[in-house]
């Protein structure tokens, strides 16, 4: 049996960000997507909450998005007991951590841990330990870190093959590590995925974390630990029972 799939639900735009329609239905919005997620039987293991209509995306957020993911964050844990994340555009690790210890969260997902990358035409790196310490700072140590290796949208810039990237990450303390393909919608390599088990022998899970749907989830399924699936369960801006209802189908198959 496949292990745990989570859905990634995409928020809607913050203040001050293009196509923001205000608290009641940015509120309703996100309900529609928790509920249609939640109408499938059975359901998504857990769900991570990433602020991709906020664009263009930046590198850190506003302090006026930092407190409507908050917000938004709130609203999902209260609707919700499954296990619950978030990830803030492109690289706002403080801005995660801050939301998930306000909101209760279970992880934060970082596109950036170990690599060293060029995004948005700067150079980016993360310092993890001062991550670790501002984790703990926080009182937020229950907070489990879900790191990408080798992330889409992003030129590696350190010559640092995957399986090196995987060991590092792990030994900085990634709860889970995370394998997308180039771009969003596009599968991760299934040698990436059987690499980067290999190398975590165990130790922390592997996640396919982009491109997976309903006909390469059992494809995918053999070759990680878990998943994270969104824009395939999506039907226009807003999360598709039916098509939610297909893709879990076929990972539990």
């Amino acid at each position: 049996m496949n292990g745990p799939l989570f859905a990634c639900v995409h928020l809607p735009p913050s203040p001050g960000c293009q196509g923001f329609a205000g608290r009641a239905a940015s509120l309703r919005d996100l309900g529609a997507d928790l509920a249609a997620l939640l109408d499938v039987t059975p359901h998504v293991d857990g769900i991570l909450l990433e602020n991709e209509n906020d664009k263009p995306h930046t590198l850190n957020v506003s302090k006026a998005q930092v407190a409507w993911l908050t917000l938004l964050a709130m609203e999902a844990r209260r609707r919700t007991a499954l296990p619950l994340g978030i990830g803030v555009q492109r690289i706002d690790w403080e801005a995660a951590l801050a939301v998930a210890a306000a909101a209760r969260l279970d992880m934060v997902r970082l596109d950036v841990w170990v690599d060293r990358v060029r995004m948005q035409g700067q150079e980016v790196s993360v310092d993890s330990r001062q991550v670790r310490e501002i984790r703990e700072a926080l009182d937020a140590r229950a907070v489990a870190l879900w790191t990408d290796v080798h992330v889409k949208h992003a030129e590696l810039v350190c010559a640092k093959d995957l399986a090196a990237s995987v060991d590092d990450a792990i030994k900085e303390g990634s709860a889970a590590v995370l394998v997308t393909g180039e771009r969003t919608g596009t599968p991760p390599a299934v040698g990436d995925l059987d690499e980067a088990r290999r190398v975590a022998a165990g130790r922390v899970p592997v996640y396919a974390a982009s491109g997976l749907d309903a006909t390469n989830a059992s494809e995918l399924g053999a070759h990680c630990d878990g998943a994270i699936v969104g824009t395939a369960m999506k039907e226009g801006p807003r999360v598709s029972v039916e098509r939610a209802r297909r893709i879990v189908g076929a990972w539990r198959r």
